[in-house]
């Protein structure tokens, strides 16, 4: 029987990552280029796996749990912000923090061979562009804040007898167990300063990646003028409501791009969003709590939710589709979810991260099988994925007595 450290099992996986490569060197357009690079980044970790013996890669996986421990006292000692200089040794490093060098230097070695810093010299480093995302103290109050919830997660399982996040009412999510507290995951972001301000930093971040991707913006996520353009008969009808839009950024590119578009466009939140926002020009504001009570606007050709099933259950999810029914026009309206579908296998190690991530508050990621069972459930047919430019699909769905 073959062994995985052969040399030919590490000869095939790097000539696929040579072809990977490749694909990735002469990939053109946003969508080509964003599956090299997760194929390549798959691959790479494969040929990793290759060159080492089962025991070796059980070892490196096993001890993998000293990472991030080591990235948060980094963080709480002072060590990722305390840098008055390009180039810091250990000892001033422990001069600035307080911290003992021989420590930093131990922690140190975890962080740089991680790709966390670049070591220089002996017990020299200097910061790279990964330590210095990670050094941003609002994306280390969001790192912070969803911690205990996975930290604790055999626990919870355990606890839960087995049981899939979310799938039992009643029972607290993750995130409330890891933490010890009866607070939702956003009820607990709101009073929680640094992680609502990483939290929101986030968000801009993501939405301003996304934006990049085409010069216009969220407008391309669907054929908006195509599609709902000949629907609109009349100014005073409602072209697009973007249910738990945040900020109003889909709407916003499409007003800026799509001015050929007729109809209203209407952004929906909390209140207390809408009032602590900028809403764009040309955007209308309804207030609304989608999870209970029933949509207010009536008969739009489209309303939008954008990556909000993820953050909720099953049951919690289709109860926001079933308060949407009765708004719904017939023939005439649809509603379109813009999320990652994940693939039947071969899932991406960052799309199977954010499923974990998202378990924290019993929602989760869901497969184009999963997504038709659960539409169907809550009254609906998936009649299109579109896949983007992006790592989100734009499910379009109608209403099925």
């Amino acid at each position: 029987m073959s062994s995985p450290t052969q040399p030919n099992a590490a000869d095939e996986a790097f000539q696929r990552v040579q072809a990977a490569y490749s694909s990735l060197s002469g990939a053109k357009d946003p969508a080509s280029i964003m599956k090299a690079k997760s194929q390549l980044s798959s691959l790479a970790m494969e040929l990793s796996r290759a060159v080492q013996s089962p025991h070796e890669a059980a070892t490196a996986f096993a001890m993998h749990n000293a990472v991030h421990p080591c990235y948060r006292a980094a963080a709480d000692c002072g060590i990722l912000s305390q840098w008055p200089k390009e180039t810091m040794t250990a000892s001033e490093l422990a001069d600035k923090t307080g911290a003992d060098s021989r420590l930093i230097v131990r922690v140190m070695r975890i962080l740089t061979s991680s790709g966390v810093f670049t070591e220089v010299g002996e017990e020299s480093y200097t910061h790279n562009a990964l330590s210095t995302t990670l050094s941003i103290p609002a994306f280390l109050g969001m790192v912070k804040f969803t911690s205990p919830g996975v930290s604790r997660l055999p626990e919870y399982l355990s606890a839960t007898s087995y049981r899939n996040p979310g799938s039992t009412i009643g029972t607290s999510t993750p995130f409330q167990y890891g933490n010890s507290t009866p607070l939702t995951f956003y009820q607990a972001l709101a009073k929680d300063e640094k992680a609502r301000n990483g939290f929101d930093d986030q968000m801009k971040r993501h939405v301003s990646m996304e934006r990049a991707k085409s010069q216009l913006g969220f407008a391309l996520i669907y054929d908006f003028q195509g599609e709902i353009g000949p629907l609109i008969t009349s100014s005073e009808d409602v072209a697009l409501v973007d249910v738990g839009g945040s900020q109003g950024h889909v709407l916003e590119d499409v007003k800026k791009h799509l001015t050929n578009l007729k109809g209203r466009l209407i952004l929906e939140e909390l209140p207390e969003t809408l009032e602590s926002i900028k809403v764009p020009e040309g955007v209308e504001t309804v207030p609304y709590n989608f999870l209970e009570s029933v949509q207010p606007v009536k008969g739009a050709a489209c309303y939008l939710f954008r990556q909000i099933f993820l953050n909720w259950s099953d049951k919690n999810g289709q109860q926001i589709l079933r308060n949407t029914i009765p708004a719904l026009k017939p023939g005439h309206s649809r509603v379109l979810i813009m999320e990652p579908v994940l693939p039947p296998t071969g899932a991406p190690l960052q799309a199977a991260l954010m499923d974990i991530q998202m378990m924290q508050m019993g929602g989760g990621l869901r497969t184009e099988k999963q997504w038709r069972a659960f539409l169907s459930e809550a009254g609906f047919e998936a009649t299109r994925f579109l896949r983007s430019n992006s790592a989100y699909t734009v499910i379009e769905a109608i209403h099925k007595p």
